[in-house]
Parts: C-alpha cells; sequence; structure tokens
C-alpha cells in the first residue's frame, strides 16, 4: 500500500519528466530540480486558491446550533443568516456593507425576492430598522421584507412592521426556525 506522500511523489515525478520533455521540445533547458520545484509551487499555488475560493462557503448539510449566533458580532451574525436561509432552501446574496439601503440580505427562492435586514443587538430593535428594510424593499423591488434579530422589538416597530408589511423575526422565532430546521420539519 502507498502513502499519499508516495503518490504524490510519484505524481512529481511524472510531472517533471513531462514538463521536461515539452521544455527541450521548444528549446528551453532547465534542471529536473528546477522544474520539480516549479511544479510544487504552482501546485501550492493551485490549492492556495481552490482553499481561498471555499473560504465562507459553508458545508452542505451542516447543523446550526441554536446558541450559535449569541456570540456574534453583527457581521458574523449577517454571514449566519445567510448560511441559515441557504439551508432552508433560498439562494441568499450578502449586499454590500456600504450604500446598501438598510439591506443585508437579498433572498430568492420560487421567484419570489425577499430583502432581509440583520440586527445582531444586546437591546431592542427599534422602529428605525422597520424604516429602513421598507425602503429597501422598494429600492431592491422585492416581494417581501424581513427584519431579524437575537434579541426583540419595541413596541413601535412591531406597530409600524405591520402597517408596512413588514415580517419581524426576534430571537426567539429565530431559534423555533432553527429548531424546526434542525428536527427536518422545514
Amino acid at each position: 500500500m502507498t502513502s499519499d506522500s508516495e503518490e504524490y511523489n510519484v505524481d512529481v515525478v511524472e510531472d517533471v519528466k513531462t514538463v521536461s520533455r515539452l521544455l527541450n521540445k521548444f528549446n528551453f533547458t532547465c534542471e529536473a530540480d528546477e522544474v520539480k520545484e516549479l511544479i510544487e509551487k504552482i501546485k501550492e499555488e493551485i490549492e492556495l486558491e481552490e482553499f481561498e475560493q471555499n473560504l465562507g462557503t459553508p458545508p452542505q448539510k451542516q447543523k446550526i446550533e441554536i446558541g450559535d449566533f449569541t456570540q456574534l458580532n453583527g457581521y458574523e451574525f449577517e454571514e449566519y443568516l445567510k448560511n441559515l436561509f441557504e439551508l432552508l432552501g433560498y439562494t441568499a446574496v450578502q449586499t454590500p456593507s456600504s450604500g446598501d439601503q438598510g439591506a443585508d440580505l437579498i433572498l430568492s427562492k420560487d421567484d419570489e425576492k425577499i430583502v432581509v435586514q440583520a440586527k445582531k443587538y444586546d437591546g431592542k430593535v427599534s422602529n428605525k430598522a422597520v424604516q429602513e428594510i421598507a425602503a429597501a424593499k422598494n429600492y431592491y423591488n422585492t416581494d417581501r421584507a424581513m427584519v431579524v434579530t437575537n434579541s426583540s422589538f419595541t413596541k413601535s416597530a412591531i406597530e409600524l412592521a405591520f402597517s408596512n408589511d413588514v415580517e419581524l423575526w426576534d430571537g426567539r422565532k429565530l431559534k423555533n426556525v432553527i429548531e424546526d430546521l434542525e428536527k427536518g420539519k422545514r
């Protein structure tokens, strides 16, 4: 049985031979060690590039723990919600951090678009968030608008959301959605 490193060395030796033949064909001369170093460097760069491209990509069927979002900062909370909505079957795109018109995520599923504002707060979320997401709904021309928070909403935010058809997810609703997802109900 061969180890991974032995297989890798065999591949490099074959690559060195192939590259050396190609170089010779075009009248380039290189020592085998130089070719080997170059091949290893290229392979490392390719691996690094693939790693960087996959950064932030959630593993499929990832399990979300209920407590996961409690220790996150605002940006991490947005990323968490993006992953959550993807697990719920939505295509989720994060908006740029500046000039987003109050939107943090744009969701789409079955020809429906939803604009989402994520609010990671210690206190209650005020009606300012509802005003911003209502404006973002028009700006992004979406079918629905929602504000999702780890905490709760002020009474005036709830009233304004009702009159502007904005869906509100407080920490309790968010936990319920996660629990349902973990139980396979969604």
